[in-house]
Parts: structure tokens; sequence; C-alpha cells
């Protein structure tokens, strides 16, 4: 079956409580799902990526028109540039010699306030424009999806019900509110390329062990958990339970080398309790864009 890749672009209206990372949102679509249509059709959905055929895979969420720079490409020394625009993107795609990107400003800022509760005193966390971005950049964040056709629109509506009601942690407080600024947009620049001998993920995924491991890349520890009522890390609402310890993940931006022509998706989905096939589900899938490995590369 033919599978596109589309941009979704969504307007926070509030801060957020929980990065937008691609696990977290998955979570949260999942329980969008189960409330909406019912558990049959969660779990009849999540069958689907136990047995290795996605309907869709996602991205993080990232600022404007901004993607992460694929660690293929060599930092010069002090340089900043953990974003590139889709034109820079598509460069380093195609391998073009000597492409330096240029710096864009931090777009987020993190915000940490202290609380009391009785005699107990507790540090939140929020995430929101930092002050260089509100002034000049675009005020919404894109997440890009490889999506089968029959789920472009309830993709799409499924999103716009998550940020009605808030996506992640403090929810009930107003946190995580966005809406969707347009429909899904169709980004052919992302489509494979003859050239592909390389990878770029552009989501946080957990590698299974068959998964190339020549590349360039940074590691993520998440501190996972997961709760009968509503949860914002990552895990699907199958039954109560509780996924506990680290997770270590591949961050947004790591490059491998493939063998041969690259799939469109690398990575795992894991199990919330060791041995329970068919109970709730950790989303470490790699949204993978095809690139041409450069010779100098490792």
């Amino acid at each position: 079956m033919k599978v596109f890749c589309y941009r979704l672009r969504m307007a926070p209206s509030s801060r957020f409580g929980t990065p937008l990372l691609a696990d977290s949102l998955f979570g949260a679509l999942c329980w969008e799902v189960a409330h909406r249509q019912g558990q049959p059709d969660l779990l009849k959905m999540l069958d689907h990526f136990r047995k290795g055929d996605p309907p869709f895979v996602l991205s993080n969420a990232f600022p404007g028109d901004l993607l992460p720079r694929p660690l293929v490409l060599p930092q010069s020394p002090g340089a900043r540039c953990a974003w590139v625009t889709n034109e820079e993107f598509v460069a380093i795609r195609e391998g073009r010699a000597g492409f330096h990107p240029q710096e864009h400003p931090e777009a987020l800022s993190e915000i940490r306030e202290l609380h009391a509760s009785g005699q107990q005193v507790f540090e939140t966390r929020d995430w929101t424009w930092s002050p260089e971005w509100a002034k000049d950049g675009p005020g919404y964040f894109s997440i890009y999806a490889r999506v089968t056709p029959e789920w472009v629109r309830p993709l799409s509506e499924l999103l716009k019900s998550v940020g009605a009601t808030g996506f992640g942690k403090h929810r009930g407080t107003g946190r995580g509110q966005f809406t969707m600024e347009a429909a899904p947009e169709a980004c052919p620049w992302l489509d494979p390329m003859p050239f592909e001998s390389g990878f770029v993920t552009l989501s946080n995924f957990v590698p299974q062990e068959t998964d190339p491991a020549r590349g360039r890349w940074s590691i993520r520890v998440k501190y996972p958990k997961f709760s009968a009522g509503f949860n914002p890390e990552g895990a699907v609402p199958a039954r109560a339970s509780s996924l506990k310890g680290r997770l270590l993940q591949l961050e947004a931006g790591s490059c491998f080398q493939s063998p041969g022509r690259p799939r469109r998706w690398y990575g795992s989905v894991i199990p919330a309790n060791s041995g329970d096939a068919d109970g709730p589900l950790h989303y470490g899938l790699a949204l993978a864009i095809g690139i041409k490995w450069p010779h100098e590369a490792v």
C-alpha cells in the first residue's frame, strides 16, 4: 500500500507540561481513540503496530518550518545549528559538498516554578516559546507523519481533539492546549530518492537488534510511567499497569548507514510489562528519511 509523508501544523494556545516527542504524542492519540471509539478499536489499531504494519509513524514536533540537523553533517567548532530549514535538510539528504547550514534562534524556553501543597514543596516544568522566537518566528509546531491514505483524516481529527482538551502533564490546569492550523500538507520533498544509502530519524526511537548500527547518533534517557488514568508518557491504555526504570532512546537527527536502500521506519514498540505481549505498549518507532551517506562519515 502506498504510504505518504504529511506535515500537520499545531499552534499552542498554552504552555506545555510535557515535551512534544513522538512517543508522548502517540500515547495521547491512543487515549483519544479509546475515549472516542472504544477499547476494541484501540486494540485493533495497536495490533497493526505489534505486527509491524503501522498505519502511521510520527515525528517529534519541531518549531515552525525547521527540522533537526542530521548528525551525519559535521558541526563546526562553536557552531549552534541544532535546526535546519527544509531546503537545508534536502541539501543534506542529497549530500551536497561544502554545505553549511545557517544558525537559528533557540525556539523554546523552559519555565520552572515552585509550588506549595500543605507542608510539601514541589517544582513544575513547562515549555513555551522563547522571547526571541515569539518575536519573529512562526507560532506553530510541525509534526511529520508517514500515513496510509485511510488514516490521513482520522489522524488529523484525533490531534485536533487532543489539542482541545490538552496534552501531557497538568492538562487539567489548561496546559498543552493547541489548535490545528491547516489540513494535512503533503511533503514530496521527503519522498524516497534513488541515491539513498542511509537514513536520518525525525523521531526519538528505540532500535531493534536488526536495525543498522553504523552511524552518528545522540542518546536521551527517559523514565516513562503508566497508570490507568490519563498518561502523558507514551504508553497506551490496554489495562492498568506501570512501566518504570530507564528507557534509552536515540534522538531525532541521529543518522545511520544502511546496507541497502533504507526502510521508511525503524525501531520497535515495547511492551510496558515484560512478557505481556498483549498489554500496553511504549512507542519507539523512527520516522526514517533516506539520505545519501557521505564517504567521509563514519
